[in-house]
């Protein structure tokens, strides 16, 4: 099931670090939300229009429930994180920075970062010749957090075809807005010193979420609370899942591993998978690391927190035959599970094997 969610006002997602008011005055959030959000919007959902009150009822009744897939949608255009090896140049001519803001709306032009001699890949290239030609670079460069790529040049992107692709930046899709509050005795409804605090909102002029799951039924349309003040979002299944499919297989046993959500790995930024003996490394191009936390329900406490690989970070792999690609990646996720959290099925390491550049 496919189901899209549409903000009806302004929207804001808690990063993981602790916010306590008269300690510090700026809650933080992080955009776009992590998959935990959807996986618990759905499963209150679920709780909801069944009339499921207890905490570990939901839970037990929702255990089943697995996020495949997390877009973006804008009027009919379906976008995915940026792959953090397609970089643009740091310092730009004052010609280039004009083209770049006539070009907006088609988006930025992005150059294709390889490994160098397979062992490493930079964010700069030195005066060395060889270096220069191994790259295709001769400027210092610079990834973008905060990019989309269209799903259908995400498709090429993946075949190893990177000419001509062009980013969006999600500013481009959301307005950043400032809430001012102060905290108010009970009672008194008096506000108290030292408790003014500001929250940054998002609000969604023209995005929507689109998110897969299977193991759970709900209803085809209603209305969800989404993110840390528990705003309402309405949501409907009037979205077709062919206009989300990927389907393409690698054609060497060099390739790349693109990560689609956010992923947890029991070892900091390295996947579990990777042994060093059928799946070697041979480099990676990752974000700044998130934090994810949380509360929980049932035991009426903060989760565990824990730091997250950020989408769109790139994996370079060696597999030492085409059967260890298939018989290794066989799940949607290569998220770990551990300290009780089943990542993989709240989706988080959602992923996609891509060829190197043609």
């Amino acid at each position: 099931m496919i189901i899209q969610i549409e903000a009806l006002d302004t929207l804001f997602f808690r990063d993981g670090k602790p916010f306590e008011m008269g300690d510090d005055t700026w809650a933080s959030g992080i955009f776009p939300p992590p998959p935990s959000v959807f996986y618990g919007a759905i499963c209150s959902a679920y709780a909801t229009q069944n009339n499921i009150t207890n905490p570990k009822d939901i839970k037990e009744a929702t255990k089943n429930l697995v996020i495949k897939g997390i877009y973006l949608h804008d009027n009919g255009v379906v976008y995915l994180p940026l792959p953090l090896d397609l970089v643009q140049k740091k310092s730009k001519t004052q010609l280039e920075k004009e083209d770049e803001q006539d070009d907006k709306k088609a988006g930025r032009d992005y150059i294709n970062l390889n490994p160098l001699n397979k062992l490493s890949i930079s964010n700069y290239v030195s005066s060395n010749q060889t270096n220069i030609s191994l790259l295709g670079l001769e400027d210092e460069v610079e990834s973008l957090d905060t990019g989309l790529l269209k799903l259908t040049e995400f498709n090429q992107y993946i075949q190893g075809n990177i000419n001509g692709l062009k980013a969006k930046q999600i500013d481009d899709f959301i307005q950043k807005e400032n809430k001012i509050g102060i905290q108010r005795t009970n009672e008194t409804h008096i506000s108290e010193d030292g408790r003014l605090y500001r929250v940054g909102m998002n609000r969604l002029t023209r995005l929507k979420f689109c998110i897969e799951f299977k193991g759970l039924e709900i209803a085809k349309k209603g209305l969800l609370k989404l993110g840390g003040e528990g705003k309402t979002v309405k949501y409907d299944d009037g979205v077709l899942e062919s206009n989300f499919k990927i389907s393409h297989q690698v054609q060497s046993t060099t390739f790349k591993l693109v990560l689609k959500t956010p992923a947890i790995f029991e070892n900091g930024w390295l996947p579990n998978l990777i042994d060093n003996q059928k799946i070697k490394l041979l480099s990676a191009c990752i974000g700044k690391a998130i934090n994810i936390g949380g509360f929980d329900m049932i035991s009426k406490e903060p989760k565990y927190m824990c730091k997250a690989v950020p989408a769109g970070s790139v994996y370079y792999l060696e597999a030492d035959n085409e059967q260890t690609i298939k018989d290794t990646f066989t799940s949607h996720s290569i998220s770990d599970n551990f300290k009780d959290n089943n990542y993989q099925n709240q989706g988080f390491g959602l992923y996609q094997l891509a060829n190197l550049k043609n």
